[in-house]
């Protein structure tokens, strides 16, 4: 039988880190699905729910680092090299340093307009895509090579 925990361990990552993980890809999606739909179609309309999906994920972010914070992360996945490892730990600070620089640029720049303000917020949302391409190419590039795909790590609790 199959132990469920909260927390993080020597058996992988608990429920918590995985529905914060999985929350957090969730309201991203959302956020720029929203963002470009607004951009492409001029649609003022949607700005409301942009801001909103915005401090959500401002929100979900703090909440991730506290957690993070709270409890350890698992052993490193053993197919990962050491090289990887470093890509995956910095990737992972960056990103969650950008879901907070993203969300607080674009708050900024709705309450002040600012110019200067857009080329930032653009400019930590293409950060963000170049940080998330090399974070899924580690985690989603394991299955080429014939060995075990480190996604599934994060598809379950034990």
């Amino acid at each position: 039988m199959r132990h469920v925990t909260a927390r993080n361990g020597e058996h992988g990552y608990g429920y918590v880190t995985i529905v914060l993980h999985w929350l957090t890809v969730a309201v991203v999606l959302a956020q720029f699905v929203v963002g470009y739909t607004m951009a492409a179609q001029d649609e003022v309309n949607l700005f409301p729910l942009h801001q909103v999906l915005g401090i959500s994920i401002l929100v979900v972010a703090v909440v991730r680092i506290l957690w993070r914070a709270r409890t350890p992360l698992p052993p490193w996945a053993e197919s990962l090299s050491a090289t990887e490892r470093r890509i995956e730990h910095w990737t992972e600070r960056i990103l969650l340093a950008l879901l907070v620089v993203v969300p607080i640029t674009g708050l900024l720049l709705a309450r002040s307009g600012d110019d200067d303000l857009l080329a930032l917020h653009i400019g930590a949302h293409i950060a963000f895509f170049a940080t998330l391409a090399v974070h899924l190419g580690v985690v989603l590039g394991r299955g080429v090579r014939g060995r075990p795909v480190l996604l599934g790590r994060m598809l379950r609790s034990r």
